[in-house]
């Protein structure tokens, strides 16, 4: 594989994206994968649960998202759910994969390039709203900012399928089979003002 500009690529408004069916199955979990529940959601970390990885997931999984003073009300969570419509279980599986997301960007060398599926991509364009919480976030768990760098280019798109290829494989290491919602869209694109999105 050839080298990779740093950091992470969005699977905003690139043309030809990659589809990837998946399944749940976690069968295929070592039997050293280790359960944690997070508002009622199981996520299983499938790795020794006394590495230093399942460590940093644990400190990944805990560290508030958005401002940690808002009222109830005014939540990640409840930000998430305005932007998107979606509803508060579908946030919060999201934003459990943001943190996957999160998590694979900490254990992967900073000069690999990830990318994100497009609802977990939703979720970082809502995070990068918190300017302050988000650079707070970027030191405290990466010690460095976590850049989002859009495509600029459209040559720099043909790299992405396979960059989002590979990001699915650190993900199967640590987490097993990626869910459904980490699906890409083969075709995203303006006409008359509306986004059109094809699903392969």
């Amino acid at each position: 594989m050839s080298a990779r500009k740093k950091g992470c690529v969005s699977p905003r408004d690139t043309p030809f994206l990659l589809q990837r069916e998946t399944s749940s199955d976690k069968s295929e979990l070592p039997s050293s994968a280790r359960t944690i529940t997070m508002n009622g959601i199981a996520t299983n970390l499938s790795i020794d649960p006394r590495s230093s990885e399942a460590a940093i997931w644990q400190q990944v999984l805990n560290y508030p998202l958005g401002n940690p003073e808002a009222e109830p009300w005014l939540s990640f969570v409840h930000k998430v759910m305005m932007e998107t419509g979606w509803s508060q279980r579908k946030a919060e599986k999201v934003i459990l994969e943001f943190r996957k997301f999160l998590f694979i960007r900490i254990v992967t060398p900073a000069d690999v390039s990830i990318v994100p599926g497009l609802m977990v991509d939703e979720i970082w364009h809502i995070a990068l709203l918190y300017t302050t919480p988000y650079h707070d976030m970027s030191l405290e768990l990466l010690g460095r900012m976590f850049h989002h760098r859009p495509v600029a280019k459209l040559k720099d798109t043909e790299a992405v399928p396979e960059l989002f290829a590979q990001t699915l494989e650190f993900y199967r290491r640590y987490f097993g089979e990626p869910p459904a919602l980490w699906r890409y869209a083969k075709r995203r694109f303006q006409f008359f003002g509306l986004t059109l999105i094809w699903w392969w």
